[in-house]
């Protein structure tokens, strides 16, 4: 288990990272890697699961797909994540 600053600091650093995916418009792909190292550093949290994931949730799927599936698991992790 890790010291719950560890896993603050984590979760922290996805949300400035999504926020800014989303208002950019960045390719979320390449940030892929980042939130599954992240997801493992804040312990392994439920919500943060799709983000972590997105790439093996659409198996078989295209680039465009993932970054679609991506994109809606980064909205809903920070709609969880608005009262933060």
């Amino acid at each position: 288990m890790l010291k719950p600053k560890t896993a603050e600091a984590a979760i922290f650093l996805v949300k400035k990272l999504a926020w800014r995916i989303l208002e950019t418009n960045e390719d979320p792909l390449p940030s892929l890697s980042y939130f599954h190292r992240l997801f493992w550093l804040a312990d392994a949290p439920t919500e943060m699961a799709g983000l972590a994931y997105a790439d093996e949730m659409i198996y078989g799927g295209t680039d465009d797909d993932t970054r679609q599936a991506l994109r809606e698991e980064i909205a809903n992790f920070l709609d969880r994540r608005a009262s933060d």
